[in-house]
């Protein structure tokens, strides 16, 4: 069955493997990586395609563990890696027409932990550093027909997702929670959504997410090669 179904590639820098492709991996220190990629990509994709994108880069800070001082903005790279570890929500978020993302927490009866949502309308770039809450649209059920052929070059109309019963909800900028390592507590400031781009394994089956739902039988058979090549590594 494997033989028959199953293609593997070298890497993830195979020509058949694209932006539009999601990654599993075992370890968060990968999904990080591939988000940031996955940025980059879609960002030069964009460009090429004549499509209007925000960026949105966290605000890390960090203070001395047990002090009573205020949190203060850093670029240390030891505590980005730590926030990368600690935190789902990514350095960079990208902005663009019918990207989807995947909610970090629960909102109550708008939207819950892990469910899929899109953007139609794109922010400014004044709006993301002033830290303005977002629009998104949650489908009405997962691996709808609409979502699956979502295209950023035609995104669908307001009318078009309401006539489906997409509904429109607020995403806001998360508030403080602190993670520590040793002496250093962190915090990192974001929009409380990661992309549907990669994720680890373990979380994919915590949530008891079905891979079919986010992909095509193709896409599943280039996420788990990857695991695969990943785990012979």
């Amino acid at each position: 069955m494997i033989t028959d179904n199953f293609k593997f590639v070298d890497s993830f820098d195979d020509p058949s493997i694209t932006s539009e492709t999601i990654r599993l991996y075992h370890r968060r220190k990968s999904v990080s990586e591939a988000l940031a990629t996955f940025a980059d990509d879609m960002k030069s994709k964009l460009q090429r395609d004549g499509v209007s994108f925000t960026v949105c880069t966290s605000r890390d800070t960090k203070k001395t563990s047990g002090s009573l001082g205020n949190l203060h903005e850093t670029q240390d790279l030891q505590v980005v890696k730590l926030l990368n570890q600690k935190v789902r929500e990514p350095r960079t978020l990208l902005f663009y027409p019918t990207c989807l993302f995947v909610s970090t927490i629960n909102k109550g009866k708008a939207y819950s932990q892990s469910e899929t949502l899109m953007m139609l309308d794109v922010p400014s770039q004044a709006d993301v550093n002033n830290r303005v809450p977002i629009m998104l649209w949650r489908p009405p059920y997962a691996n709808s027909e609409l979502e699956r052929n979502l295209d950023h070059r035609s995104p669908p109309s307001r009318e078009t997702l309401l006539a489906n019963n997409w509904k429109e909800v607020k995403v806001e900028y998360c508030r403080e929670r602190l993670v520590t390592r040793a002496h250093v507590s962190a915090c990192r400031g974001q929009y409380t959504i990661t992309h549907v781009a990669a994720s680890t394994v373990s979380h994919v089956m915590d949530k008891q997410v079905q891979i079919r739902d986010v992909m095509d039988m193709q896409d599943q058979i280039r996420y788990l090669s990857g695991v695969l090549n990943e785990n012979q590594d």
